[in-house]
């Protein structure tokens, strides 16, 4: 085996291990998802589905492998659009998260847009003058959203 063979061996992943991680959401429900670059330096989740423990065939959609929400529920117009600096799409590229179920359903927060120093290298060269702006929404127990993505202020 070569040197190059070795170091690739020693920091690549184990084939057997799975790409798929999960989150708890109580009650026998939880998450799966993958987390891929975004495109801009980071990191979001994709492929995000809600699943049952007593339901092993049980799997609701909530994003696809591009971050695109399957059942995009329409968003809640308001200021937060004026100080949106990309362009609009139905996608989590970003930070998003499924919280933990409480009275039938989970807070799906999504961040739409980051804070300009997102953008920064460790010396804060590339930076953007952009405003950071969180949206939420709800899901019901089989996945569906409840009601359009409104402005989340307290991330």
């Amino acid at each position: 085996m070569s040197l190059l063979d070795a170091v690739k061996r020693l920091f690549s992943r184990p084939t057997d291990a799975p790409d798929t991680l999960r989150d708890d959401l109580g009650g026998g429900a939880y998450c799966t998802y993958r987390e891929v670059p975004n495109g801009y330096g980071g990191y979001h989740a994709v492929d995000i589905c809600l699943k049952k423990e007593d339901k092993p065939n049980f799997c609701a959609r909530i994003t696809g492998p591009d971050g695109r929400f399957i059942s995009f529920p329409g968003v809640v117009h308001g200021p937060w659009e004026k100080a949106l600096d990309m362009p609009f799409r139905p996608a989590a590229a970003f930070r998003n998260e499924l919280c933990p179920f409480r009275d039938g359903r989970a807070e799906f927060r999504w961040l739409l847009q980051p804070d300009g120093r997102y953008f920064a290298d460790e010396d804060g060269f590339g930076a953007e003058n952009c405003q950071e702006i969180w949206l939420h929404s709800y899901v019901d127990e089989k996945g569906r959203f409840l009601e359009p993505f409104s402005q989340y202020d307290s991330c």
